[in-house]
């Protein structure tokens, strides 16, 4: 194992590679991805994480016919039937419920299953991916004195007028920002912008399964209220 400075925690010592996002997003045989270093702590930690994070997105019914999503929801109701993975079956069945199905126009449907989702994990995951492409792209780890603050767009609703003012007025940039494409463009993309006076101010916009959208911003301690 090498020796090198983790991405995530900067601990100095052995590093693994860890992919940017999370490989399972991919089906095999899988493209080029991206990798950062990371202590194996790091590494370790973050596989339950990215295991929920991509069995929930691919389980959205937005994600069609997505090659790589189908991929995964097989993987995952797979992994159901393992016994080894009772708790995480039992977890998961937890969480679903009927809901009302309806039309636009408020016609109903009837009912379908629905699932919770722990958003707390997912916006975990997603700051992970940001410090890893920080990295990336600018070749440098984002200090972990630097907050990620990150969303799931379809969540934005919930903010308040101001929040969504806020919100809206750092994102607008990045919308314009040039796609980066990691594998298939239906997998996986982001757009970052970067203030040039401030490196570690960034906001960022990622899309999976070309439907799941989640937007973050890097935010440096002097910038947020906090000390320099």
């Amino acid at each position: 194992m090498k020796k090198g400075v983790c991405v995530y925690c900067e601990t100095k010592g052995p590093v693994t590679r860890d992919h940017v996002p999370p490989k399972a997003l991919f089906a095999s045989p899988r493209p080029h991805l991206i990798t950062v270093p990371a202590c194996p702590d790091c590494h370790k930690k973050a596989a339950g994480d990215d295991e929920y994070f991509v069995s929930r997105i691919s389980l959205r019914h937005t994600t069609g016919q997505n090659p790589d999503a189908v991929d995964a929801r097989g993987r995952f109701v797979r992994s159901l039937k393992r016994p080894d993975k009772r708790g995480w079956r039992r977890a998961f069945y937890d969480t679903v419920k009927q809901v009302d199905v309806q039309t636009p126009a408020g016609i109903y449907l009837g009912k379908t299953g629905a699932f919770d989702v722990d958003l707390d994990r997912v916006t975990r995951v997603v700051a992970r991916i940001v410090r890893g492409l920080y990295y990336h792209q600018l070749g440098n780890r984002l200090s972990t004195e630097t907050e990620v603050e990150a969303f799931a767009v379809d969540g934005l609703a919930d903010l308040d007028e101001d929040g969504r003012k806020a919100v809206a007025t750092i994102a607008s940039p990045v919308m314009t920002a040039p796609e980066q494409i990691v594998g298939d463009q239906q997998t996986f993309r982001y757009q970052f912008r970067a203030v040039p006076e401030e490196p570690e101010a960034t906001a960022w916009l990622l899309t999976f399964y070309d439907s799941t959208k989640c937007f973050a911003i890097t935010l440096p301690r002097r910038l947020d209220g906090g000390h320099a």
